[in-house]
């Protein structure tokens, strides 16, 4: 895709590319190379705001988060929330934030971030989560499992979907998922 993309002069599409080759890279376990490819994204996506630039954000997050590099992680994520808040892949940060908020052991909200997650995936009917996604929710439910208490986690993570389910009807956003009823519109 990028051996495409780059041939034809289009910045944009050819940053589109190295993330989805970043995304793979990370799901790999290449971190060095997702996070190089992830940074040249980023500095190719100048004109972008939206979706893309904050889905780019949200790849080089994971990549770091996975290396053990917090700080930087951290201060994407607050760049690409505003960015994924009324798009699609919103509920996909909350992965990011749950393991954030682990490595700061904050395991209460880490539990209820991963219920928001759970529930974005279901309303979403997403089966499963990605291999990158999926590697950030076992890295959170390690952290959560290793703090004491794991019947108060279960039922934190369960008052997190609840709490995710109230503010999407709250906020009229529409999922696609049966369980969000009629689509606004």
């Amino acid at each position: 895709m990028l051996a495409l993309a780059q041939p034809s002069g289009d910045d944009e599409r050819t940053a589109v590319a190295r993330d989805c080759l970043a995304d793979a890279t990370t799901a790999s376990g290449d971190l060095p190379e997702s996070i190089a490819l992830g940074h040249t994204a980023l500095a190719n996506q100048r004109r972008q705001l939206g979706a893309e630039r904050g889905h780019t954000l949200m790849n080089l997050c994971a990549a770091m988060l996975l290396s053990g590099d917090e700080a930087p992680a951290r201060a994407l994520s607050a760049r690409e929330l505003p960015l994924l808040r009324l798009n699609l892949y919103a509920g996909v940060l909350f992965n990011h934030l749950s393991l954030l908020a682990a490595r700061t052991n904050d395991v209460r909200l880490a539990a209820r971030l991963l219920g928001h997650a759970d529930r974005w995936y279901a309303d979403n009917q997403s089966p499963h989560r990605q291999a990158t996604q999926a590697m950030l929710l076992d890295q959170s439910v390690l952290a959560i499992d290793a703090a004491p208490g794991p019947a108060e986690r279960e039922g934190v993570r369960r008052v997190g979907a609840a709490a995710h389910r109230r503010r999407g009807r709250r906020a009229g956003l529409a999922t696609a998922g049966p369980a969000a009823g009629p689509a606004a519109g």
